[in-house]
């Protein structure tokens, strides 16, 4: 007999029985049952994202895994990722086989991998300024052979964006404080960058060095004097 597909099991139940016009006496060993393991692929994707959540303007790596869990090697595998609205393709490269993309739509050409063994792909896009606060992004495997199991073949991965906003705060800190006169002050300023904006730009600290004089002084203003010849 001939094994088709669609599978809904790996173990094919096959009965036969028996019967005669003669009467039996013992009807109880009049059939029989065989059992036959079905040795088929079972591929199963995983994907993660880094990092998340990811600032806007910035890339977002996908690393996709393809693990066949099955007792029979999967050929011809192939795996698809539509690029996600709000990025733009940067790169693809496979553990193995050949990577292409047509626009849209990355595709992995992996060949076969073995029972027990996996195989990669990595995705990098950037995200535009433009996307919105989740990214999300789905990878689909297939193979050649027919599979019981088929809902573990994709895989999604969804990220959270930030926007690319800074953030600057500046503390400063004198010392010693109170200062002898005639002694030295060191001051220590902080930028802080509190956004999410992984570095600001044109970033410029200005200080004016103060002038100092001990509390309770004046200033005099020497005065003029002028004198007018009579004649």
């Amino acid at each position: 007999m001939d094994v088709d597909s669609p599978l809904s099991s790996t173990t094919i139940t096959n009965n036969a029985s028996v019967t005669s016009t003669t009467p039996d006496p013992n009807a109880a060993n009049n059939s029989a049952t065989a059992e036959t393991t079905v040795s088929v692929p079972d591929l199963a994707v995983t994907k993660t994202d880094s990092p998340d959540p990811v600032v806007s303007g910035s890339d977002l790596t996908y690393t996709i895994t393809i693990n066949n869990s099955g007792s029979l090697a999967a050929s011809g595998v192939a795996v698809t990722d539509v690029v996600p609205s709000g990025t733009t393709y940067v790169n693809a490269v496979a553990s193995q086989g050949t990577v292409g993309f047509d626009g849209t739509t990355v595709t992995a050409t992996l060949g076969t991998i073995a029972p027990a063994a996996a195989a990669t792909v990595t995705l990098i896009v950037n995200v535009t300024a433009t996307a919105s606060s989740v990214v999300t992004n789905t990878a689909t495997a297939t193979a050649a052979e027919p599979e019981v199991n088929t809902a573990n073949n994709s895989a999604t991965a969804t990220t959270a964006v930030v926007a690319n906003d800074a953030d600057l705060s500046i503390t400063k800190t004198d010392t010693p404080d109170p200062v002898i006169v005639g002694g030295q002050i060191a001051y220590t300023i902080t930028v802080t960058n509190n956004g999410t904006s992984i570095a600001a730009d044109g970033v410029q600290v200005t200080d004016a060095i103060p002038r100092a004089r001990p509390t309770g002084t004046r200033r005099y203003r020497r005065a003029r004097s002028t004198s007018t010849a009579r004649r």
